[in-house]
């Protein structure tokens, strides 16, 4: 708990604990001079004080290095997708068309509401 590896990651977590609660006070749409910064700042000071007494609780996860890996990609990194094979069809495999001239869309509805929501015919 006393290396500076601790007091790093307690002090990085406490500022954003702080920034975080601090921001959440304030709320879009108030004009600063109507915010009651004794609140806000209050609740800052809390929140700042259980993050560092919840740093202290768990000071081996705070010391240790728990940075994200670089997961940085290149175009070299990304494989090759599979080839797909397409199927063609030859001109015997088409079926004809209908010559019925009927149109391809979906009918109306037979019934329409009208004006009051009431279905009519």
């Amino acid at each position: 708990m006393w290396t500076k590896a601790f007091w790093k990651g307690a002090g990085e977590r406490l500022i954003k604990t702080g920034a975080q609660v601090l921001a959440a006070s304030v709320t879009v749409g108030t004009v600063v001079t109507a915010i009651d910064w004794r609140t806000a700042l209050g609740l800052t000071a809390t929140a700042m004080i259980a993050s560092l007494l919840t740093s202290i609780g768990n000071a081996s996860f705070v010391a240790s290095d728990q940075s994200l890996p670089d997961v940085a990609m290149t175009a070299d990194d990304i494989p090759e997708a599979p080839a797909v094979e397409t199927p063609t069809l030859a001109a015997d495999d088409i079926p004809p068309a209908d010559d019925d001239d009927e149109p391809r869309h979906a009918e109306p509805p037979s019934v329409i509401p009208d004006g009051e929501g009431v279905a009519t015919n």
